[in-house]
C-alpha cells in the first residue's frame, strides 16, 4: 500500500514538472492563419526550463530568421508580449525562452511560434459613391492593404443593392490586381452596386462595402425620316430609338435647312420616346 501510495505520489509530482515545463497553450495558436490583424499581444504558459520558472526573454519579428526584432523583452517576469500594429496577411514569428537554467547564467533553449495575420478588406476607389454618367464599360478600381498572398479577388455588379441576380462578375481576379476593366455592357442609364470579395483558402471571405453608381445615358438614333429622303412632308413625324432607361431624360430634337444646324433652325423638347 505504502508503495502504491509512492508511485502515485510520483506520478503527480511528474505529471506537474510536464506541466510546468510545457509552453502552451498560447496565443495566437501556433501557425494559425487569419489571426486577427488588430491582435495586441502574444502569450504563453508560465514554464520551467529548469532552476524555476522565468524570468524569459521574448522577441517578435516578421522575419523568421529574427534579423529585424519588431518587439522584444528580456528577463520579464510576464509571460505576455506587446506588439506593435499589425500588418494584413503577413506571417509573424515570435520565440521565448527561459534565462537562468542552471542558476549560473545559462539560457534555455528557443522556442518558436508563428501565424499569419487576416487579409484586408478592399476598398472601391472608383467609381465614387453615387457618380452618375459612368460608362457602361466602367473601369473598377480598389484599394487593398497588407500582403496579396493567396488572395484572389471576386468583383459583382448588379441593380440589385442586394445582389440577387448578378449583371456581371468577375471571379478569381489575382490579388495582386487594383483594377478591373467590366467586359460586358451594362444597361445605360441605370442604377447599379458594385462589390468586391477578397478570399483566402482556410479564412473568412472579406465583403467591401458596396459602391452605387448610374451609368450614362445613350444616345438616339433617328429611324425616320431615313438619311437622303426626299418628298417628306412639311410637318413630318420624327421617330428615333433610344436603349437603356429614360428616368430623367428629355430629347431635343432639331431641324435646320443646313447641316451646321444654324439655318431655319426649329427644336422642339419632349420627354417622350420614341416620336
Amino acid at each position: 500500500m505504502k508503495n502504491l501510495f509512492t508511485a502515485i505520489l510520483l506520478l503527480m509530482f511528474f505529471s506537474a514538472l510536464t506541466i510546468i515545463n510545457a509552453q502552451t497553450p498560447i496565443t495566437p495558436t501556433n501557425a494559425s492563419s487569419g489571426v486577427s490583424q488588430a491582435t495586441a499581444s502574444v502569450t504563453w504558459t508560465d514554464f520551467d526550463d529548469g532552476n524555476g520558472n522565468g524570468p524569459y526573454d521574448v522577441e517578435f519579428d516578421d522575419d523568421a530568421g529574427f534579423g529585424s526584432v519588431d518587439a522584444s523583452a528580456a528577463a520579464t517576469a510576464s509571460t505576455s508580449l506587446a506588439l506593435p500594429a499589425l500588418l494584413y496577411n503577413t506571417t509573424y514569428n515570435w520565440r521565448v525562452l527561459d534565462t537562468d537554467t542552471d542558476g549560473g547564467g545559462l539560457d534555455g533553449a528557443w522556442h518558436t511560434y508563428s501565424f499569419t495575420t487576416e487579409i484586408a478588406t478592399a476598398v472601391i476607389t472608383a467609381p465614387t459613391p453615387a457618380l452618375t454618367g459612368v460608362s457602361v464599360l466602367p473601369t473598377i478600381n480598389w484599394t487593398f492593404a497588407g500582403g496579396t498572398s493567396g488572395v484572389t479577388f471576386d468583383l459583382e455588379i448588379d441593380n440589385d443593392p442586394g445582389f440577387g441576380s448578378v449583371d456581371y462578375s468577375a471571379l478569381g481576379l489575382s490579388g495582386a490586381l487594383t483594377s478591373h476593366i467590366v467586359g460586358a455592357a451594362l444597361s445605360y442609364n441605370t442604377g447599379y452596386n458594385v462589390r468586391i470579395t477578397a478570399k483566402k483558402a482556410g479564412e473568412s471571405d472579406k465583403v467591401s462595402t458596396a459602391i452605387a453608381f448610374t451609368t450614362e445615358i445613350a444616345t438616339p438614333a433617328v429611324t425616320a425620316p431615313i438619311a437622303s429622303a426626299i418628298g417628306v412632308s412639311l410637318t413630318p413625324t420624327v421617330t428615333w430609338t433610344f436603349a437603356g432607361g429614360t428616368t430623367g431624360v428629355t430629347f431635343e430634337v432639331e431641324t435646320a435647312t443646313d447641316a451646321g444646324f444654324t439655318l431655319n433652325l426649329v427644336s422642339h423638347t419632349t420627354t417622350a420616346t420614341g416620336t
